[in-house]
């Protein structure tokens, strides 16, 4: 019998489905798919990372916590909740508070030792003690985390004190409170994640040849120079004037760091709406404008009995929205970096860029004192120089913008 060959099997090729097409042609995300490893719910307690099956729907860990349904732009999920995460909260909450809290208290600090300790100091030599101690604690400070309240109350605590115990003991007393509170942020403050294989912090003049990237550091340098110099004078340049008492010009800064409390907080929320450069550029138009319009008058009329008023007055307006126009500088510089860059890279980049800005944190200070022992204790030169740094890095923002989205004023960024 002869066998006969079945017939030759047909290939069809089904129709192409433009939402398969659409889906394989759309562009490589921005972070690497392998850094985001498989999750398992026993992964919960180890890494505080998101278990599998997230995607499929909200999950609920218990004690634990649950994690976000919405990734980040990254694809990445995060806690929301659970006894772990808060314990990472709380932590970052003792650690913030006497590092932002001791940096909003130099201009206090500067004022009593200028008038008792270092009287016969240059304006100089002072501002350089000052300028290394902030910039030390500003190296340990991070600025998207807060505590509003203890860094508002900070200078009014430790005026308090100096008249009480002495500055020796107020001294005593902080360093105390400042290990206690470092202990406890030590303790609870753990990592999302373990260390990426490969993967470092260690600043790189490398990424500095992207001109957007190189453009926001050269601009949170200039903010910072201008930055810190209204901290720490204000109550120097109070007492100076003699158009306001003793106490009242201690509690200046506190003025200025209640109005900064309100401004690291609410420019987040119209940076998610408005763009985080926008934000910032709008912030450091404000503190520009200010400087020029409400410190310059206050440090240049002489004190009458009729132009006494006036400059408190000035004074008073300037703490107030200055503070809460320079509070955005602080939360938003790091989130406009983390724009230029993948979160797997943010450490590097964060790092490189404040390792360079801490270099501005701790030489404007002292340049503000060469400036103001230069104009014979006038602070118009310091005002000059505040408002000079800022309009540079204005400048510096808003050119690091137009490399990402052009000069276009209506887009998000």
């Amino acid at each position: 019998m002869a066998l006969v060959p079945p017939p030759a099997a047909e290939l069809t090729i089904p129709p192409t489905d433009p939402q398969v097409v659409s889906t394989c042609s759309s562009p490589r995300p921005r972070y690497d798919e392998a850094a985001v490893p498989e999750k398992s719910a026993s992964d919960v307690d180890e890494r505080l990372d998101a278990p599998a099956g997230v995607r499929d729907g909200p999950y609920n860990g218990g004690a634990e916590g649950q994690y976000s349904r919405r990734p980040n732009d990254d694809g990445i999920y995060y806690p929301e909740g659970g006894f772990k995460a808060w314990m990472v909260v709380v932590g970052s909450c003792f650690g913030t508070a006497v590092t932002l809290g001791m940096m909003n208290t130099v201009g206090t600090i500067q004022a009593y030792v200028r008038e008792h300790q270092l009287r016969s100091a240059s304006m100089l030599l002072l501002g350089l003690s000052t300028g290394s101690m902030r910039r030390e604690l500003r190296q340990l400070a991070s600025p998207q985390q807060e505590v509003p309240s203890v860094e508002s109350s900070s200078p009014l605590a430790l005026q308090k004190l100096y008249t009480v115990v002495s500055f020796a003991w107020a001294t005593r007393i902080v360093g105390l409170v400042v290990i206690f509170c470092c202990a406890v942020a030590v303790i609870l403050v753990r990592s999302r994640l373990p260390p990426k294989p490969g993967q470092t912090v260690i600043p790189s003049l490398h990424i500095l040849r992207d001109p957007a990237y190189l453009l926001v550091t050269l601009g949170t340098y200039f903010m910072e120079w201008a930055l810190f110099v209204p901290i720490a004078y204000i109550t120097a340049f109070a007492l100076s004037t003699g158009a306001m008492s003793t106490a009242f010009s201690y509690q200046l800064i506190a003025i200025m760091n209640a109005g900064s409390s309100i401004g690291r907080a609410l420019p987040g929320y119209v940076a998610d709406k408005l763009g985080r450069f926008n934000s910032m550029i709008a912030a450091l138009v404000v503190c520009t404008a200010m400087t020029i319009t409400l410190w310059l008058p206050a440090s240049i009329l002489t004190t009458t009995p009729s132009s006494a008023p006036t400059i408190k007055a000035l004074s008073i307006v300037f703490a107030l929205v200055f503070g809460f126009a320079s509070g955005s500088n602080v939360s938003l510089a790091p989130v406009c970096v983390g724009q230029l860059c993948d979160t797997n890279e943010y450490g590097r980049y964060y790092a490189t860029c404040y390792t360079i800005v801490s270099f501005g944190t701790l030489t404007g200070i002292p340049i503000a004192g060469s400036l103001l022992q230069h104009t014979g204790g006038r602070y118009w030169g310091v005002v000059l120089w505040t408002t000079l740094c800022y309009v540079i890095s204005l400048g510096c923002f808003i050119w690091s913008r137009s490399f990402c989205v052009g000069w276009k004023l209506g887009v998000k960024f």
